[in-house]
This record gives C-alpha cells, sequence and structure tokens, in this order.
C-alpha cells in the first residue's frame, strides 16, 4: 500500500513538472536583516511556495548583527526545503537560485550568501545576485501581469523611502531617497511615545483628530527635488505628543504632514518626467507604511487624476519576503544579467549598494515648483467630481 501511495504522488508531481515545463522556475533567498524567507516562484508569476521565520531580538532590545547571521545560516538550509516541499520541486527541478546580496546587516548578507552559494554549487545551479531595493521595486510586475513600463515606484517603509522610475530589471531611475529617518520608523518611535501598539493604531487615532490643530509643515518645501526627510517632523511630534491633551490630534497632524511629504515629491517626480519626455505607463508603491488607507488612497487618487494604472502589492508582499527575491532573479535570469555559473568564490556581498541611476541632481537643476495647496485643491475637487 505505501509503495502504491509513493507512485501515485510520483505521478502526480510528474503531472505538475509536466505542466510546467514551458515555465522558468527560480528560488529566492532573503537574509537582508532579521527576516529570513525563502520562495519559488515561476515565470508565468505563480508563486509556489512563500516560507518565512521572523528572530526574536526582544530581549536584547534590538537586533544583534552576528547573532542575526548566525540564526539566519542555521534556520535558511530548512526554509529551503520547507520550500521544495510547499512547491511540490525538487532541487534540480529549479532553473535557477537567486539570493539578495544587498544591502543590509554585513553578517545577514553573508549568512544569506554562503547558504545560497552552497545551494547552487551543490545542485550545479546558476546563481543570481540580487539588489535587496530592486526585488521590491519589480515586486509590483509579479502581481500585476497587465502593469505597464515605465512605472513611478514609491518604497515607503521602516528602513528606506525612495522614489523611481522602473524601466526594467536592470534599469532604474532613482529619483529621491531619505536623507536622515525612514518614516516608518518614525512611525514607530511616535506610537512608543503614545504608548499605543503600532501604525494601525496610529492610523485610529488620526481618524479621530483634527489635523488643523497641529500644523508640522511640509518637510524640505524649499528644495524642489524629490529627496524626503523625516527627522524634524520626529522631533516636533515627539515634543507635541509630551505636552498635548489631545494626542488623537497630534497623530492626525503628524499622518498629514507624512502624507503631504509623499504626495508633493510624487507630483514633482511625475511633473520632471514629462519634461523629460519620459511617458509614465503606471505607478506602483510598497513598503509598511502604505499600509496606512488614508496614505494608500491619496497615493491611488494622484495617481488616477495623472491617467497613470496603480500596483499596490498586497501587505505580505510589502515587508521583506523571498517571493520577491526569487521574482527579481528570475527576470535577471531570463535576460542573462547577473547570472553567474559554476565556481561562486569571487561572488561578495554589498552592505552599501545604491539603486539604479541617481537623478536626484537632475530633478533638483529641473527646479520644479509644486504647490501643495493647489495639489490638494486638484484631488479634493477631483474626489467630488
Amino acid at each position: 500500500a505505501m509503495m502504491a501511495l509513493r507512485q501515485v504522488c510520483q505521478l502526480r508531481l510528474t503531472a505538475v513538472l509536466a505542466a510546467r515545463r514551458h515555465v522558468t522556475i527560480c528560488a529566492g533567498i532573503e537574509s537582508t536583516f532579521d527576516d529570513s524567507a525563502v520562495g519559488i516562484v515561476t515565470s508565468d508569476g505563480e508563486v509556489l511556495a512563500d516560507c518565512r521565520r521572523t528572530q526574536d531580538h526582544s530581549k536584547t532590545g534590538g537586533t544583534v548583527p552576528n547573532v542575526a547571521g548566525a540564526l539566519h545560516r542555521s534556520c535558511l538550509p530548512d526554509l529551503f526545503e520547507q520550500a521544495l516541499t510547499e512547491a511540490k520541486l525538487r532541487p534540480e527541478n529549479l532553473d535557477a537560485i537567486a539570493c539578495a546580496i544587498g544591502p543590509g546587516l554585513a553578517p545577514c548578507l553573508g549568512a544569506g550568501l554562503e547558504v545560497s552559494k552552497g545551494l547552487a554549487q551543490y545542485y550545479s545551479l546558476p546563481f543570481v545576485g540580487v539588489n535587496h531595493m530592486e526585488a521590491h521595486a519589480l515586486t509590483g510586475l509579479l502581481c500585476d501581469p497587465t502593469a505597464q513600463l515605465p512605472a513611478l515606484t514609491l518604497l515607503a517603509s521602516g528602513g528606506h523611502c525612495l522614489l523611481l522610475v522602473v524601466h526594467g530589471p536592470g534599469h532604474i531611475w532613482r529619483l529621491g531617497t531619505c536623507l536622515d529617518d525612514a518614516p516608518g520608523e518614525v512611525y514607530d518611535k511616535v506610537a512608543r511615545e503614545l504608548q499605543v501598539s503600532g501604525p494601525q493604531q496610529l492610523e485610529a487615532m488620526a481618524k479621530q483628530g483634527n489635523p488643523s490643530n497641529y500644523r508640522f509643515g511640509n518637510m524640505l518645501s524649499k528644495q524642489r527635488s524629490c529627496d524626503f526627510s523625516f527627522s524634524g517632523l520626529k522631533t516636533k511630534v515627539l515634543r507635541a505628543a509630551q505636552d498635548t491633551s489631545s494626542p488623537e490630534d497630534v497623530v492626525a497632524g503628524f499622518q498629514q504632514a507624512v502624507l503631504d511629504h509623499l504626495l508633493t515629491r510624487c507630483e514633482r517626480a511625475i511633473l520632471f518626467c514629462q519634461q523629460q519626455g519620459l511617458t509614465l505607463a503606471g505607478f506602483s508603491a510598497a513598503g509598511g507604511v502604505l499600509s496606512n488607507t488614508v496614505i494608500r488612497s491619496q497615493l491611488q487618487h494622484l495617481a488616477q487624476v495623472r491617467g497613470l494604472a496603480c500596483t499596490f502589492p498586497p501587505p505580505r508582499l510589502c515587508v521583506d519576503n523571498g517571493v520577491m527575491i526569487a521574482w527579481a532573479g528570475l527576470k535577471h535570469y531570463e535576460q542573462g544579467t547577473c547570472t553567474l555559473r559554476g565556481n561562486l568564490d569571487h561572488v561578495r556581498f554589498f552592505p552599501r549598494w545604491p539603486l539604479g541611476i541617481d537623478m536626484s541632481d537632475r530633478v533638483q537643476a529641473e527646479n520644479i515648483p509644486v504647490n501643495l495647496r493647489e495639489l490638494r485643491r486638484k484631488l479634493s475637487a477631483d474626489a467630488c467630481g
């Protein structure tokens, strides 16, 4: 009976593999910070496996890089086996293995690279080194097969805030980046100061408050760039939170300031592309900050007003994951870029790895004005109409 069951399972596996013979299959390994993850995707956008393990560093008061690296090294092989089981595949059924080799914490990157190189060499598979931020930027193409390029892409989370134009894998313009604290980090600090559970509770508080009672201003309003700055806002909000009798008003003002900052930068980016003669086809946004429904809906509204198709990956794919690494690796493998075979001893990781071509100086040189009051009026009028 056991032998018959094995034969049935093997036949089913063979049938599944036969149906997929025309697609490329790639595994992706993510270990840039404190999330260990392995994903497997196909070239037609099917997610075959999405396995994750989040480390607990609560006892040390934060992530300890060397400890995180050791934990990655110990659990990634098991996650790889788990992903294969979930996908009903064997290692030899993979076409390539991708790994995030930067940016990130050096011990964590080293652990992921060590494991992925070992797997690629043991199973004689091509190895694809992936930029972690590019993987985030390409996720929209996985979520929406109809998405068109080039696309304006905003990445906003606890670790970064980038405004990009994605032309394709390996071809990205970087219009702006965060000059200091990332927005998600500020959200977390405000939540701690107010002793609430996190950003979702902050959003609920903002609905009960009046943003007009705390006008924190639009950051970098005198710089006609697409760069971001949240450090000054953090200081103002934390000071206000300590002295207020209406924390809901403080949070509402804080949320409005973040939204205004993101909107003005995205609007300037759209105008910059128009001045460069570049016709954008879409708008995409990802990162934990986009879980805020007000920010999300207003960015969608801006895209709609500007005639851009909008793609927002689901929250599960906005945080660090192996699926996005597999997808980015697959795209590079298909076009023959960032792909290595054979001896991988020379492959290195990059704790600092700026993404794409830096266009920030060109944006600033264009000196493009964006009137926040007019922008708000335009979005409001369109909503009413």
